[in-house]
């Protein structure tokens, strides 16, 4: 099969993060099928950016994934410069529609993009060589933007959103989602996809393995770190509000008497707030490290007792939540602290983890507290759980195999 995937955001290895189609793909390559990712030659979430010239397409291949980047402007944390850089994403894929449906000549086309916008130019490459169009959920529209930025359902973009992700899951030939309970809220919105297919987040079991691993300056110092602190509670990831990472560090600052240390790796739009807050309080058990790559993050992960995934209470969350930090975690018999409002709870089900009983910093507080004192042996069994668990159930072979059974069905 040729298969195309359009994500505005997509990555790989080499510019980091971005990696659920990558790895996807990455999985039908070796499985020798023909794989092309559609994306934008800038977006923020990599931590560096392909070099594109020109309007052309520039291809690149990547552990047997061929990106088709498309020449976009770089942008900042202002709104109209973003707005900008997916205006012109969406006027080079439209331009250059034709071109990509004659290079690529695919069977499968699967629209990945987090706005909906692209699904359009999407469906019509898709009608035009008669390929199977697969549409993937990770936002629910505009239920998110409803519960985040307070907008009411009869504002006209919100009517705009609502109508775009119907129209996308009605007239697509199948729609996956990596959120548990999707089906759920398109079946209260009267939203009927023809077939629907529960596709999770994974891991790549190739990135754990002996000849991957990668000692890194963050290793070297958390590991000294492991040597000062009876406990080491660490978080990997976006620094932002929704991810509550300012709960953690609050929680930190109400367990300053403790000799447990708060490792917070990754960046975002909170950590200066976040480093200023623990000077003030004079938080000296609370350390920042800038992102690294996915190998030497997986390292680092190893040595955390246990590792933080939060987020602010949403209505929204009770339709499924599936962060990759979570998996990432099990993948090296992490037990994990899991502050997240939402019936989708894996680490009590699966007994790899605590959760608090309020989503608050003094909930995590407590909940931190009643980790450290259970015995050694059931602190390790919860990380042993955890890994049996994802090795189960989110391997991303695993997941691919799923896919490609839903598609020859």
């Amino acid at each position: 099969m040729n298969v195309l995937f359009v994500n505005h955001h997509a990555s790989a290895h080499k510019y980091g993060n971005g990696y659920r189609t990558y790895y996807i793909a990455k999985e039908l390559s070796r499985q020798g099928h023909n794989t092309y990712v559609l994306a934008s030659s800038f977006s923020s979430v990599r931590q560096s950016q392909p070099v594109v010239k020109g309007s052309a397409l520039t291809v690149e291949n990547l552990d047997g994934v061929n990106f088709i980047w498309l020449n976009c402007p770089a942008y900042n944390k202002k709104i109209l410069s973003r707005l900008w850089n997916i205006f012109v994403f969406l006027l080079e894929y439209y331009k250059n529609r034709k071109e990509i449906a004659e290079l690529v000549k695919p069977d499968i086309v699967c629209e990945a993009t987090t706005y909906m916008l692209p699904f359009f130019i999407t469906k019509w490459l898709a009608q035009k060589s008669k390929a199977l169009l697969i549409y993937e959920v990770r936002d629910l529209w505009p239920l998110s933007i409803i519960e985040i930025g307070g907008y009411s359902s009869f504002n006209p973009l919100i009517v705009f959103l609502s109508y775009c992700q119907s129209k996308a899951v009605c007239s697509s030939d199948l729609v996956v989602s990596n959120l548990k309970f999707a089906s759920t809220y398109f079946k209260s919105k009267s939203i009927v996809p023809k077939r629907y297919l529960y596709l999770p987040n994974g891991v790549d079991l190739d990135e754990s393995m002996p000849e991957g691993r990668v000692v890194s300056d963050c290793y070297m110092q958390v590991s000294a770190l492991k040597d000062q602190y009876d406990y080491v509670v660490g978080y990997t990831g976006a620094l932002g509000r929704a991810n509550s990472v300012d709960y953690l560090v609050e929680a930190g600052a109400n367990l300053r008497d403790e000799k447990i240390a708060f490792v917070v790796i990754g960046q975002g739009e909170k950590k200066k707030g976040l480093e200023e807050f623990c000077d003030k309080e004079k938080l000296g058990h609370v350390y920042f490290f800038d992102s690294i790559p996915k190998k030497e993050v997986l390292e680092v992960i190893k040595l955390f007792d246990i590792g933080f995934v939060g987020g602010r209470s949403r209505k929204m969350h009770r339709f499924g939540v599936s962060p990759n930090k979570l998996y990432d975690y099990m993948l090296q018999s992490v037990p994990i602290l899991f502050a997240l409002d939402s019936p989708d709870d894996v680490v009590s089900a699966n007994y790899c983890g605590v959760r608090p009983e309020e989503f608050t910093p003094r909930g995590i507080s407590h909940a931190i507290l009643t980790f450290v004192a259970l015995p050694l042996g059931v602190r390790r069994e919860m990380g042993v759980n955890g890994r049996s668990y994802v090795l189960n159930n989110h391997d991303y072979k695993g997941i691919t195999n799923k896919l490609v059974e839903e598609i020859q069905r």
